[in-house]
């Protein structure tokens, strides 16, 4: 029998980024990337192709305006792409992001850059955790 793994493409909105991870079979999960918010969607179209997530996990907040946004994205990608767009709890993922990274001895330049997408591997972290 040819079992097809699940692959995991995780998106942490922001006010002007988006941050991205990735998780290949469910297993660990690994910051890939941060977009700008403009044309967005054409963005996650490139990184669809590229690795052909079977589902999409967006962080979201419990209030606020990145909450809408997240809430916007999710309709967004379920208008264009035919794959499980979940939206998951979340809240704190960048502060948590940056403590870890400080906890870990990285240079501030460096946390600044990959804040976004050690967020998105948390919220997809968490969103594993809690399915397995």
């Amino acid at each position: 029998m040819n079992h097809k793994s699940k692959i995991y493409l995780s998106l942490d909105p922001g006010l002007s980024q988006i941050g991205v991870a990735i998780s290949h079979e469910g297993k660990l999960t690994e910051p890939l990337t941060t977009l700008e918010s403009h044309d967005l969607i054409n963005q996650i179209k490139v990184l669809i192709k590229k690795y052909h997530p079977d589902v999409i996990v967006i962080g979201e907040p419990n209030s606020g305006p990145i909450k809408d946004m997240a809430l916007v994205l999710h309709d967004e990608i379920k208008s264009v792409f035919s794959r499980e767009i979940v939206l998951h709890p979340e809240d704190l993922s960048s502060q948590e992001a940056t403590q870890k990274m400080v906890e870990g001895g990285m240079a501030k330049q460096r946390r600044q850059e990959g804040n976004h997408a050690a967020a998105a591997a948390l919220i997809l972290q968490d969103y594993l955790d809690i399915k397995s």
